[in-house]
């Protein structure tokens, strides 16, 4: 039998959630039809849910952290109206190439790494939807 991860990593924009470029109020967000369904699964497997996501919105200014923080939250309530829950979120601000080299920008690893070590999870038992 196979094990289970020991943590699950989601990309959010077109993962779970629908790709709205540069999406900058809780009123746009539109969850992937099933997402929410297949968060919860994880979820009842008792697997953590992290989501892993690049944000240049906010690193080129068109969003804020309030705006960010909004949409994450709407985001995670319309989750929970099927009982599905995240259970932390990462994400990178960095515009590509404008300012040199990313250390967090996808596929950059540094938020791999924090939620790796926030979990304490093995990096061998991880896995990554996106």
């Amino acid at each position: 039998m196979t094990r289970a991860p020991d943590a699950v990593f989601l990309d959010r924009d077109g993962t779970v959630m629908e790709d709205a470029h540069y999406i900058n109020s809780p009123m746009r967000v539109r969850l992937i039809p099933g997402a929410a369904q297949a968060v919860k699964r994880i979820n009842d497997a008792k697997v953590p849910v992290i989501v892993i996501t690049n944000q240049s919105g906010i690193g080129r200014g068109i969003i804020t952290l309030e705006d960010y923080e909004a949409v994450k939250n709407q985001f995670e309530s319309l989750l929970a109206r099927v009982g599905a829950h995240i259970d932390a979120s990462y994400y990178c601000p960095d515009v590509p190439r404008e300012s040199g080299p990313s250390t967090c920008r996808k596929p950059a690893t540094k938020v791999f790494e924090d939620a790796i070590r926030d979990f304490k999870v093995e990096p061998a038992h991880v896995a990554y939807i996106g």
